[in-house]
């Protein structure tokens, strides 16, 4: 067996799919399946079972994989060392995240990282929590970066942040506070069901007898932007991240309405998955990210 081969199964692995392996490795898909029949044939068992909707692994496909991994972030480790020890480290890093970290925290996060390693790439995809730990699960994603845990044990949290979710409105409104009753009377901007931001809105105002349906919503928007767009000049109120508004506030173009007795606060977590073994550049990063803490 060669490192190619390997590679090829590693990548049908990942995305259980053998033409989206062979677009990843930048092969075609026969060349893919040839690896892989060649694997098949010097180990005399099979690895993959194939079925028209999907690839899995065998037992015997498991544990090649475990081993496969290994040697392959071996020799990414013998890269890396040369590559750093020559100024020159590259490749790229897949990262899931929700709406505000991928707004709001990432952005700088990456291009300070990128001042120290101008070679480097990212690709970054915007999911909710459950997205992002299905992706990671399959290991499709390097990290991810979520507003909720997983039960699952293989996950490993690292807290990067704490944010506010507080009520907003335009800086020319004469309110300048609420009481939770007045929440059902105000005309509110939410955001969609999907949103980290309207769940733990909605669970709060559970706990003080507030349900969804004793709302005025005006209007159910999908994007934080949008959102503030909608507010600014208007009579409308939103529950947006403190995060997300606070240059907003600074240029007076924002402001934030007090609401008496109600306080939401929320922790972002950085996580990967254990039972994967980081690479070295996967590594580096983390170790640069948790720095920043």
């Amino acid at each position: 067996m060669n490192f190619k081969e390997l590679q090829s199964f590693v990548a049908i692995s990942k995305y259980k799919n053998f033409s989206k392996a062979a677009k990843a490795l930048y092969l075609t898909q026969p060349t893919i399946s040839h690896h892989i029949q060649t694997l098949e044939d010097e180990l005399k068992t099979t690895i993959l079972v194939r079925t028209s909707k999907s690839v899995s692994l065998t037992k015997a496909g498991q544990l090649l994989l475990i081993h496969a991994q290994k040697i392959l972030n071996e020799k990414e480790q013998i890269h890396f060392m040369f590559d750093h020890y020559n100024g020159d480290i590259s490749g790229e890093l897949e990262i899931a995240t929700s709406t505000i970290p991928s707004q709001f925290y990432l952005p700088q996060i990456i291009k300070d990282f990128s001042e120290l390693h101008p070679k480097m790439k990212f690709k970054i995809e915007k999911l909710d929590s459950a997205g992002v730990h299905d992706k990671l699960e399959l290991s499709t994603i390097d990290f991810g970066i979520v507003g909720a845990k997983s039960s699952q044990e293989f996950f490993s949290y690292e807290k990067i942040l704490t944010d506010d979710i507080v009520l907003c409105c335009d800086f020319d409104n004469e309110t300048t506070a609420l009481t939770i009753e007045d929440l059902k009377t105000i005309p509110l901007i939410m955001r969609e069901d999907g949103s980290g931001t309207k769940k733990m809105l909605l669970k709060a105002l559970e706990s003080h007898g507030i349900e969804k349906d004793h709302l005025n919503i005006f209007a159910t928007i999908d994007d934080i932007n949008t959102v503030k767009a909608c507010i600014m000049g208007s009579g409308k109120f939103a529950f947006a991240s403190r995060i997300a508004i606070m240059e907003d506030v600074k240029n007076e173009s924002l402001k934030i309405i007090p609401i008496e007795g109600l306080e939401i606060s929320r922790d972002f977590y950085f996580v990967y998955n254990k039972k994967h073994t980081l690479t070295p550049l996967s590594r580096t990063f983390k170790e640069y990210i948790l720095s920043k803490v």
